[in-house]
């Protein structure tokens, strides 16, 4: 005869799996399914300059400075670093989250429900390190973490509005190869993978901001308590 104990701990296995993609996918409102962008909450890199640019995807420290040389543009830009910062640095204060990440690629496609604000979703992600430099303190380092990851939160969207179920990794892999970071194989094969989506496309864009998953972190933080329930 299975013991109470015993017959409890095989069905919290027989549930768990299924609670946990709930609670994941019961975040709330989430930058990850609708990215900020360079007018509000974000610094949109995108057309940075080239030099710059390539020596930060490649993984190596650039300054603010280096990839915004015009003057104006250099000013809003550090603005604009500035508020992510201090945001990051809330983040991790108070909720123990490390949010800041370069969004590569801003996918959108027509919702399913009528009515429904289009998503505008970072397709991948890269963890980076942001913090002010200089004896002023008016300039900015921003150093990428050598990780790429396809965002989550797209990843169950499309499954759970169409039924399209993609391996995150491997399609963030197609991203890594022998010439460093390049998105492009990983837009291509989102792209073909997502063609019967409605309206689906990827804009080439670079906002770094803070993105959070909040309902994974929740998820997180209970399956790490299982095994005392057990």
């Amino acid at each position: 005869m299975t013991s109470p104990d015993a017959a409890a701990t095989e069905r919290l296995a027989e549930v768990l799996p299924a609670w946990l993609d709930e609670l994941a996918a019961a975040g709330g409102p989430t930058g990850l399914l609708h990215c900020p962008d360079g007018g509000g909450g974000a610094l949109d890199l995108t057309t940075a300059h080239p030099s710059g640019l390539a020596q930060l995807l490649a993984g190596r420290p650039a300054r603010l400075s280096g990839l915004v040389r015009e003057p104006a543009a250099f000013a809003d830009a550090r603005r604009r670093a500035r508020e992510v910062h201090v945001r990051v640095e809330e983040l991790r204060e108070q909720h123990g989250l490390e949010t800041a990440c370069l969004a590569v690629g801003v996918a959108t496609w027509t919702p399913a429900a009528a009515g429904a604000v289009p998503p505008r979703a970072p397709v991948l992600l890269r963890r980076c390190g942001l913090r002010p430099v200089g004896t002023a303190r008016d300039d900015y380092e921003i150093h990428l973490a050598p990780g790429v990851v396809l965002n989550p939160v797209l990843l169950r969207r499309v499954a759970a509005e169409h039924g399209i179920v993609l391996d995150g990794p491997a399609v963030a892999a197609t991203a890594v190869g022998g010439r460093g970071f390049d998105p492009v194989p990983a837009y291509g094969t989102l792209s073909s993978r997502l063609a019967r989506v409605p309206g689906f496309r990827i804009d080439r864009r670079l906002l770094l901001g803070t993105f959070a998953d909040p309902g994974a972190a929740a998820a997180q933080d209970v399956a790490q308590l299982v095994p005392r329930l057990r």
